[in-house]
């Protein structure tokens, strides 16, 4: 699922920060550089701040299965990874200058809908799926 996420959110942010007047030869390099540091930060916010801190609070309050659920804790994930994901992504972008923090909220404000909706309609239940296929159990 992570996978998923950062290849399909670091080719929205490519085309974001270029207005979408990008190469394949321009995504693809970003993708060889950054991808790879992109996948182990986020596996590593995801782990301390979404799974440790806000999964045990969803559980608490959320079904643990079903339709509420399955909305609920992507959602949760989502609103924890966007912030540290975009700034990193900012910082990456246009190092430590006086145009970090106007383009990292640019890039939150315009990555969040998308992260959701991603995550939500394509990311999750693929990866859901995948998982049932290979261990024969709900997820």
């Amino acid at each position: 699922m992570t996978g998923g996420m950062v290849t399909l959110m670091s080719l929205y942010n490519t085309a974001l920060h270029t207005w979408f007047n990008f190469t394949l030869f321009d995504w693809l390099s970003g993708m060889l550089l950054r991808w790879p540091i992109a996948f182990v930060t986020s596996l590593t916010i995801g782990d301390v701040i979404a799974k440790r801190a806000l999964m045990p609070l969803v559980r608490k309050t959320a079904f643990p299965s079903g339709w509420i659920a399955s909305h609920i804790i992507p959602f949760c994930k989502v609103n924890a990874m966007v912030p540290f994901m975009t700034f990193f992504a900012s910082l990456l972008s246009v190092g430590i200058s006086q145009d970090l923090l106007p383009l990292w909220a640019f890039t939150y404000v315009t990555t969040l809908p998308a992260a959701l909706a991603v995550n939500v309609t394509l990311v999750g239940p693929l990866a859901r799926k995948m998982y049932c296929l290979a261990f024969g159990e709900k997820f």
